[in-house]
């Protein structure tokens, strides 16, 4: 599947905005006692579509679950650690709704497009700097190896 030029552009605002909610997010949690992370994973086999959920364990655990009752090889694609599961949820499903095709599952290039958005804006420092040693990891897994 080819996607417009248009659908690009919108799956980019969505990961802007999803990166908005990670550094919004990491400011806020400075201000706050008690952290309230947890994992924006997306997960896939080799082909087909990938899943687009939240966890507040370990993405791999996550991994297992979904393997269980799945005959397809899964992998881990994408994982992100973010201060709002639900906000990050909820903006990844947003920015896929075009490409829904059930649950929490979505189509293939669509969601890869989305995490390409993602990492690509996860590459750059923060705006003044301040808390880059503080930075959730960004943890890219493909072929469920880090």
């Amino acid at each position: 599947m080819d996607l417009s030029n248009e659908a690009v552009a919108y799956l980019f605002w969505a990961a802007m905005a999803l990166y908005a909610v990670v550094y919004v997010g990491h400011k806020v949690w400075r201000k706050r006692t008690t952290r309230h992370w947890g994992w924006l994973y997306f997960i896939g086999g080799s082909r087909g579509a990938i899943k687009v959920g939240i966890t507040k364990g370990l993405p791999m655990d996550r991994l297992r679950a979904l393997q269980t009752g799945n005959p397809t090889k899964l992998h881990l694609l994408h994982a992100e650690q973010v201060t709002d599961p639900a906000e990050a949820e909820g903006i990844a499903h947003t920015a896929l709704t075009d490409y829904h095709v059930g649950g929490e599952w979505y189509e293939r290039e669509a969601t890869l497009a989305f995490i390409r958005q993602i990492t690509e804006e996860e590459d750059g420092e923060y705006e003044d700097g301040e808390y880059e040693d503080e930075q959730p990891q960004l943890r890219v897994i493909e072929g469920g190896k880090e």
